[in-house]
């Protein structure tokens, strides 16, 4: 799973099993990069070249050899609006459990069924 981080990492140190990628956003958007990595198809490809024992991890040289495809920034940004509202959307609806879950607590109502 890749995320995009919120704020910009600064003088930030990656543990052994993790990689902090600095896309040039000349040409690649971070939040594009997220999103492209996260697509299936590139985790089946990345997921085929594992490394370790016990724990899996990403070969760097098998993350460096991935081609990223980069259409323009114009698409690049759609994209990073599109998933951004689908992000926001599936935090509503966590909320809208919790705010259901409140309710039911505040109005005794039984959190379990036989």
């Amino acid at each position: 799973m890749v995320w995009k981080p919120v704020a910009p990492l600064q003088n930030a140190l990656a543990a052994a099993t993790f990689y902090i990628v600095r896309p040039k956003a000349s040409r690649v958007l971070p939040g594009y990069l997220a999103w492209w990595l996260n697509l299936p198809r590139v985790q089946a490809e990345i997921d085929a070249s594992p490394r370790g024992t016990s724990i899996a991890y990403i070969d760097r040289e098998a993350l460096e050899t991935l081609h990223v495809p980069a259409p323009p920034l114009s698409v690049q940004q759609r994209i990073e609006q599109v998933v951004g509202l689908w992000r926001k959307k599936k935090s509503l609806q966590v909320l809208e459990h919790v705010a259901a879950f409140a309710n039911a607590l505040k109005e005794g109502r039984a959190l379990y069924r036989p």
